[in-house]
């Protein structure tokens, strides 16, 4: 099978809350990306002489005065189920990157400025469930950069988002339950980190 070029939807922006005071106050987070471009998993798969390349999360969405939404984990697969994969390849997946914090200020002596959003782990593999990995190749898969803080005007920027984690696998699992036999990993990369925002007198 060929899993390959697919792309899962972004998180939406913040939008601009009505009324008087919409210049001021925070419209709302930016959403999340969407994860799992190549493959979303919440039962029992099996997969043998696969190729899963190519596929890209959604970026988070642009917070409105507000953070920036986390970018889409587990680009090649995203797995809450159990997933058993034998003699496969997964290549160059990329996760999504978090949306930028909005800028903004002080407004009744509270900050409304936005941190940047995560970037999205498991650029390969995203596992929150039960994973066995058998003669499997999980190369050249990178995670999502971190969203860049909001710009402060009359305040403190916001935080730069952190970059994703396991741009090969992420193993999140409660389960602990990562099996891998005669598996290569390699040349994988995580994110970097967003850049602080400004402070504008």
């Amino acid at each position: 099978c060929v899993i390959t070029n697919n792309l899962a939807g972004a998180g939406a922006d913040g939008s601009t809350p009505p009324g008087t005071y919409a210049g001021y106050v925070p419209g709302g987070p930016g959403g999340l990306g969407g994860d799992g471009a190549g493959i979303f998993n919440l039962g029992h798969l099996n997969l043998s002489l696969c190729f899963i390349g190519s596929n890209t999360n959604g970026d988070g969405g642009l917070g409105y005065k507000d953070n920036g939404g986390e970018g889409g984990n587990g680009a090649g697969v995203f797995n809450a189920g159990s997933v058993k994969l034998m003699n496969c390849e997964i290549n160059g997946n990329q996760a999504g990157r978090g949306g930028d914090g909005g800028n903004g200020g002080f407004f009744g002596g509270i900050k409304f400025v936005g941190d940047g959003g995560a970037g999205g782990s498991g650029g390969g593999i995203y596992n929150v469930g039960t994973l066995n990995l058998l003669a499997t190749v999980i190369t050249g898969n990178t995670c999502g950069n971190g969203g860049d803080g909001g710009t402060g005007i009359g305040a403190q920027g916001g935080d730069g988002g952190n970059g994703g984690d396991g741009g090969g696998i992420y193993n999140n699992s409660s389960l602990n339950a990562l099996t891998i036999t005669n598996t290569v990993v390699e040349l994988n990369a995580v994110g970097l980190g967003g850049a602080g925002g400004s402070f504008i007198y």
